[in-house]
């Protein structure tokens, strides 16, 4: 898995996690793009507040990283239903 810098803060009721090929790769210069998972817990956090947290991070992902940041954002129930991380490989971070 590539080593992604990051300096973002982590917020209470959000997940965040790599998946696709920056967990497959060891090496940045392999992967076309980051792809980032947001999970957010819609009984404390609204869909604004959710969609300035991925902004944020794909801002500051961008600033750090030379490649593209492919995000998807999922409340809990959405990531339930849809068993993605359960399907996919995946890192929190």
């Amino acid at each position: 898995m590539i080593n992604i810098k990051t300096e973002i803060e982590r917020r209470e009721h959000f997940s965040r996690y790599l998946f696709g090929s920056s967990v497959y790769s060891d090496n940045l210069s392999d992967i076309s793009d980051i792809d980032v998972a947001i999970i957010y817990d819609r009984k404390y956090v609204s869909i604004d507040e959710a969609l300035a947290y991925r902004k944020e991070i794909t801002l500051r992902l961008s600033e750090q990283n030379s490649k593209v940041i492919d995000t998807i954002l999922l409340s809990l129930e959405e990531e339930e239903e849809m068993s993605f991380l359960q399907n996919s490989k995946n890192f929190e971070f």
